[in-house]
């Protein structure tokens, strides 16, 4: 309960998030389509990109008002530069660069009151970063498993699960402002987990056309163990 008045009371885009999340969404999707480029293909882009997006931050803006802090989305416009130049020397076949932004945080002072280390720190950080990738994870699923298991079957379901899938990768990337750079320096050894769990994922959807959390989650686990033991035991 005391979640669902925070978001009541402070869950809000402002009008720069907004005009960075129109800036992302007309320029990924007009990546996204480069070699099927129509108008309706266009429309349908945006349709998805935008969805993604509010979903990947709009779940972090959730999870950093549980820890009490503001979340905003940032436009990362060396990220949608690098997506441009990508699409067109590939003359399209490099689609799948997709690092539109990242976050920023500040404290809400009411909710930290009382809490242990009142400022923000690394594990705070990357909590919040984690919460991204793994929407946009499940958002592709779900839609993924609407085009599998019942009888609506259309491309466009496919589209948004292949999207997100790719955009849940390059979130991860430990470079700034991305948001596997909080999860990569809050703690190494649960980037190591999430990061593989995801390759795994989508390694096995690539080679095997295998969808399941539970051999990704396996995948992950062994990643985890072995960076352990090969690294970060060393580094003790």
């Amino acid at each position: 309960m005391e979640l669902i008045e925070r978001i009541k009371r402070d869950f809000t885009f402002h009008f720069d998030e907004l005009k960075g999340l129109a800036i992302a969404t007309l320029v990924l999707a007009f990546v996204f389509t480069f070699r099927e480029w129509s108008l309706i293909n266009l429309f349908y882009a945006i349709l998805i990109i935008a969805l993604s997006l509010i979903v990947h931050i709009s779940a972090q803006k959730i999870v950093g008002l549980h820890l009490g802090v503001k979340v905003e989305f940032k436009l990362w416009w060396y990220g949608l530069l690098a997506s441009l130049i990508a699409v067109f020397l590939s003359n399209g076949r490099v689609w799948w660069i997709i690092v539109p932004g990242g976050f920023i945080t500040s404290i809400i002072a009411k909710y930290r009151l009382g809490k242990f280390r009142y400022g923000l720190g690394y594990h705070l950080m990357g909590v919040v970063g984690l919460t991204g990738p793994v929407a946009s994870i499940i958002l592709g699923s779900i839609f993924k498993n609407i085009n599998l298991y019942t009888p609506i079957t259309s491309p466009l379901l496919d589209k948004v699960f292949v999207f997100n899938l790719v955009y849940a990768v390059f979130s991860l990337l430990p470079i700034p402002p991305l948001d596997g750079h909080y999860t990569f320096f809050a703690g190494r050894l649960t980037f190591a987990f999430v990061a593989g769990s995801i390759v795994v994922y989508c390694l096995l959807i690539l080679l095997l056309g295998v969808y399941s959390f539970i051999w990704a989650l396996i995948g992950g686990g062994i990643i985890y163990i072995l960076y352990y033991t090969l690294f970060e035991r060393k580094a003790w």
